[in-house]
């Protein structure tokens, strides 16, 4: 028999293991793990599938960086090493003081005194003695009307007294020489009685010829000019006495009953922008049954700028809390129904239930919540800016009190006025 040579079965055996090595090798390197590149980082080695391009894997390409998988450790959006950190915030410590809860109103203002300075005869206004925004005293001559009639009777008057006065004297004296009867004699008396009325009268026709200041004051208007004339009762003048300027306001018979006279008050005039103190004069003693109001007269002393007819804004002290505890109003944090305070302890912002009261300017009132562990009370320091983005527990960084005008109102944050949580 013949035999074969051996090298005639290599070229079927080395056929057949290529094929192995191409249907086999491609999935062993898919099933390869990923080996972090040092050149690229951690994460960033290219790896090959079917379709050639780099960078993708057999479950499909994932973005760097996106999704939960790619947040790091510290809670969510913060870096591990940096959720430990200190949030800055500012502060402002509580304080003890008198609050009042206030009824705000307006009015008008008008003068303590306040009419018009007529002539009490009628004639030509002969003079003028006194013009507008002048200042006057009582009884101080203001204007002068023609007086050649007055002036004339006067004069007759004077002369028919001086002649009663001698015939009475006369009589007098016969009448003790028993040469004159007594009926003659009372005729004499009543004679110089009757010219002294005469005398008197017409001294006072007279002095209607002279317009005199009523009471002391401020000319505010004048009606006439010199050369007029003038009819009994015609106002020539207006005269005020604003030594105090009053406001006569209408409030509420649930607030007048909380009011007393000289109470304090406040009037801000639109034109002069700031407060001016008040007193509480008089209180109505019957309510308007249409309205339902009481009205309140308030009186203040005048400054520059305050006029009878200015605008005011008047302030009502209704409610006085003594010695109530105050904290800012940037201080309070809606918190659904509640509000809150955060008061820095041992570097961390602690939330502390609070109860708001009476609202004074910028400021409120607070009471602790009842079982709240940490004690408020004048000096603990209260966060005024950056509470809204606290929570209890949160490390911060205090940087001391706003400045002026440094006072910020985040989202969520309570300003006085506005509406509590709950809508209460």
């Amino acid at each position: 028999m013949t035999r074969l040579a051996p090298r005639s079965f290599l070229p079927p055996l080395l056929a057949a293991a290529a094929v192995v090595l191409v249907l086999f090798l491609p999935a062993c390197k898919a099933k390869a793990p990923v080996q972090d590149d040092p050149a690229k980082g951690p994460g960033k080695a290219a790896a090959a599938d079917a379709t050639g391009k780099p960078g993708a894997s057999a479950a499909g390409p994932r973005k760097a960086g996106r999704g939960p998988a790619a947040r790091p450790a510290g809670g969510p959006g913060r870096a591990g090493a940096g959720a430990d950190e200190p949030v800055p915030v500012r502060v402002a410590p509580l304080v003890r003081r008198d609050v009042r809860k206030i009824y705000a109103t307006s009015g008008t203002l008008r003068a303590l005194q306040q009419a018009p300075v007529v002539a009490r005869a009628g004639g030509i206004l002969r003079k003028l003695l006194v013009e507008e925004g002048d200042r006057v005293e009582q009884d101080q001559l203001m204007a002068l009307l023609e007086d050649d009639q007055a002036r004339a009777e006067l004069d007759k008057a004077e002369v028919d007294l001086e002649v009663a006065r001698k015939e009475f004297e006369r009589a007098e004296k016969l009448l003790r020489e028993n040469l004159v009867s007594a009926e003659e004699f009372e005729q004499k008396k009543n004679a110089l009685a009757q010219a002294r009325t005469a005398r008197e009268l017409a001294k006072l026709r007279f002095e209607w010829t002279r317009v005199r200041a009523p009471f002391p004051g401020i000319v505010t208007a004048r009606h006439l000019d010199a050369g007029a004339t003038v009819s009994q009762g015609q106002a020539i003048f207006e005269l005020a006495n604003v030594s105090r300027l009053l406001a006569e306001i209408p409030v509420p018979e649930t607030i007048a009953v909380r009011l007393r006279p000289g109470g304090e008050a406040t009037l801000k005039p639109t034109a002069l922008g700031r407060e001016v103190p008040a007193r509480i004069e008089r209180i109505g003693a019957a309510v308007d049954p249409e309205t339902g109001t009481v009205k309140i007269t308030l009186s203040a002393k005048p400054v520059p700028g305050m006029k009878p007819g200015s605008f005011v804004e008047v302030s009502l002290p209704t409610e006085l809390h003594e010695n109530a505890l105050v904290a800012p109003g940037d201080a309070l944090v809606a918190d659904g129904e509640r509000w809150l305070v955060y008061v820095v302890v041992d570097g961390k912002a602690r939330a502390v239930p609070v109860t708001t009261g009476i609202e004074d300017g910028d400021d409120v009132e607070i009471v602790p919540a009842e079982g709240t562990e940490i004690v408020l009370d004048a000096g603990t320091p209260v966060v005024v800016a950056g509470a809204a983005a606290l929570a209890d527990g949160t490390p911060v960084r205090p940087l001391g009190p706003a400045g002026p005008g440094g006072k910020d109102t985040p989202a969520g944050r309570r300003r006085p006025g506005m509406r509590r949580p709950g809508g209460h």
